[in-house]
Order: structure tokens, then sequence, then C-alpha cells
């Protein structure tokens, strides 16, 4: 029967072999690399901005960096992360805190201690995330959409 063959040769094309394995080993291991370096290398090349003097919230106690956010009721502390305790970067906390840390702050409309989302860190910061969830989506490395696309959007 020629279904019968047609699927007995697309099984053994589609079986994977040594060499296929290794590959995809090896795309995984690139697109790891890429975005680890993007995302640590951006920020840091992008710089701090110096936490505005004399604005510090009431409801706000510092003890600490508050680097993931979870576990704290008061608005996001971009302070620390990259920076000095006096300086904060958005694209550092977007790029390096928890997706759902980031996505809070995301949603948030005021920042501790004063500090503010600039329009050009979060364009960077989208478009950072936007090309590095298009790598990775046909690739062999297991990711999640959700929380991507919650970022891009």
């Amino acid at each position: 029967d020629l279904s019968t063959l047609f699927r007995r040769k697309l099984f053994r094309l589609a079986a994977p072999s040594a060499a296929s394995r290794r590959a995809r080993l090896l795309e995984v291991a690139l697109i790891v690399i890429f975005t680890v370096s993007v995302c640590f290398w951006c920020p840091i090349a992008y710089g701090c901005t110096l936490v505005p003097l004399g604005k510090s919230d009431d409801n706000h106690h510092d003890d600490g960096r508050h680097l993931a956010g979870i576990g704290f009721d008061g608005p996001p502390d971009l302070s620390g992360i990259i920076c000095s305790d006096d300086h904060y970067s958005t694209m550092a906390y977007i790029l390096l805190q928890p997706k759902e840390a980031a996505t809070k702050a995301l949603f948030s409309k005021d920042m501790a201690n004063g500090a503010h989302m600039d329009i050009e860190s979060l364009l960077l910061c989208f478009l950072i995330i936007y090309v590095a969830t298009l790598l990775t989506f046909g690739s062999a490395l297991s990711v999640g959409l959700f929380i991507p696309n919650i970022l891009s959007g």
C-alpha cells in the first residue's frame, strides 16, 4: 500500500539521528549564550540613572535591596541590581529580574523612591525580548510564550 510506504519513509526521516541531536544541542547552547549575553550586557552598556533626590515613599522603608519585588507590597524598587544603591536601571530591572516581577513593575503606576521607566529603555527592552522570543520560538529549546508576549505588549 502506498500510504504505508509513505508513512514508513516519513518516520525514518523524522527519527532523530546522533548528528541531529548534536545540532539541536549546539542550537540550544548558542541561543542560551546569545540570550544571556544580550540580557546582561545591554543594561550595563545603557547605564544607570540617579535616583531623584528628595523623592521617597512614606510607605517604603529601605531594609536592603528588593531585587525581585516578590513578597514586598510596596511599589517596585528599581534601584540596585547592576547599579549602586542610589542609581537604578529600568532595562536591568526588566531583563534581569524574574518576569513576574518585571510584569508587575510594567503595570505599576509609581516606583519606589521616585524612579520612573523611560520610553527609550522600554523600547529597547521590547526589541530585545521580541527578537529573543522569535529566535527561541522555532528552536529545539522549549520555552513559554505567555510571559514574553505580556512583556512585549
